[in-house]
């Protein structure tokens, strides 16, 4: 391990990692932040193999702003092609929050064409009485949890959410004044036979 204190960061060559002496990972180069700060550059690739064969997936993360970052995770799927996915994460004095975007173009073990998925979480300040949001969330198709994830996660997104909303809090009349204002829609997916349940809007 060198150590470069002008630059703060620290450089291993031929580094594993040993837990009660079984390795579990090693590289023959990485470096890394010797003071705590974060750094952009590679992450932890990860390997996996099932019923969609092989999939690699190597993120990579781009230290922007103290305030803001990306994360790219490029994925390949071995029977399905190359997934594009990326994060990013933004906060302010006033809001913050962070939106998720993952396209796979070209899906060659599907009937659909362009598999997507979007998330975008936003919280607003707009005054010390009025504060809103966004929460926001959609896939391409009806398949896309069964395909791409686990049993948990297919039957937590059955529906998803699309809200926006305002709160305000304040005083009149010598006392507490609060209103709440929601609008939500939901994109409910429908299961393996075709049966969909929308709940209300």
């Amino acid at each position: 391990i060198e150590a470069d204190y002008e630059r703060n960061v620290g450089v291993a060559r031929n580094a594993s990692l040993v837990v009660g002496g079984v390795p579990l990972f090693y590289t023959p180069w990485i470096d890394f932040p010797l003071n705590g700060n974060r750094k952009s550059g590679f992450l932890v690739p990860t390997f996996k193999a099932g019923s969609d064969g092989a999939e690699i997936t190597v993120p990579y993360y781009f230290n922007l702003a103290p305030n803001y970052d990306l994360t790219l995770t490029p994925k390949l799927y071995s029977r399905r092609g190359l997934q594009l996915a990326g994060q990013f994460r933004y906060l302010q004095p006033k809001y913050q929050g962070d939106i998720s975007l993952a396209v796979l173009p070209a899906d060659q073990l599907s009937q659909h064409d362009t598999r997507s998925k979007i998330d975008w979480d936003h919280q607003h300040q707009f005054s010390r009485t009025l504060s809103g949001g966004v929460d926001f969330h959609q896939v391409s198709d009806d398949d896309y949890y069964r395909d791409f994830y686990g049993r948990n996660d297919i039957a937590e997104n059955v529906n998803l959410n699309r809200s926006l909303w305002l709160n305000y809090t304040g005083n009149a009349w010598g006392g507490d004044v609060q209103a709440a204002f929601l609008v939500r829609k939901y994109q409910t997916l429908a299961d393996s036979n075709g049966y969909r349940s929308t709940p209300y809007a």
